[in-house]
């Protein structure tokens, strides 16, 4: 709080004295408020959600399958999550260019971009899980120090539901791009049901 406090008045500070026309205290705008404060919280939720989430499947794994098991997984996600973030790390660029079709009102060059990232995109996905399950004994064989059916079937698992998850990125970064994060919440969008 103190750190946020001085950055606060050190920022003010700076712009009144690098910009001496500029208003520090702009008017108040309720509905820009509104706006920016719904998108702020559904973003918030769908950080929260995906904490929760990540523990609850451990904590339901553990409980179930032992510990042992959920290593594995642990494993098999910690393995994959680097070509989940490289997909991620790509589709985070189509927001800004959605945000300028949007801006423009070309609707139909929107839809085009969509479907094209989404082939991309889909064929990537399949392409990086399913690469390292072909490797799988090799791979339990240099980080396992053993070779086994258990890390082959939870690898596996693990990349197909990434592998599908990953082909919802184009449709959650194009909603972030539109600035509806509703969507990608409630899984429901009423002013736009086109891309469904």
């Amino acid at each position: 709080l103190i750190q946020q406090a001085f950055l606060l008045v050190a920022g003010m500070v700076f712009t009144k004295k690098h910009l001496p026309g500029y208003r520090l205290l702009p008017q108040f705008d309720k509905e820009i408020f509104k706006t920016v404060f719904r998108y702020g919280f559904n973003f918030q939720v769908i950080s929260l959600t995906q904490i929760v989430s990540d523990f609850f499947m451990k904590s339901m794994l553990t409980r179930f399958a032992g510990s042992a098991y959920t290593a594995l997984f642990d494993f098999s996600v910690r393995l994959l999550s680097f070509f989940r973030v490289l997909l991620i790390s790509a589709n985070q660029t189509i927001v800004p260019k959605v945000t300028e079709f949007k801006t423009l009102k070309k609707g139909s060059r929107i839809i085009t971009f969509y479907k094209a990232n989404f082939r991309v995109i889909s064929l990537l996905s399949i392409l990086l899980f399913l690469f390292p399950v072909a490797l799988s004994d090799s791979i339990s064989l240099i980080f396992l120090n053993q070779t086994g059916s258990e890390f082959n079937f939870i690898l596996l698992q693990v990349a197909l539901g990434l592998m599908v998850n990953a082909m919802a990125f184009p449709a959650h970064f194009h909603y972030m791009g539109k600035g509806q994060v509703r969507w990608n919440v409630i899984n429901k969008d009423r002013k736009s049901t086109r891309l469904n």
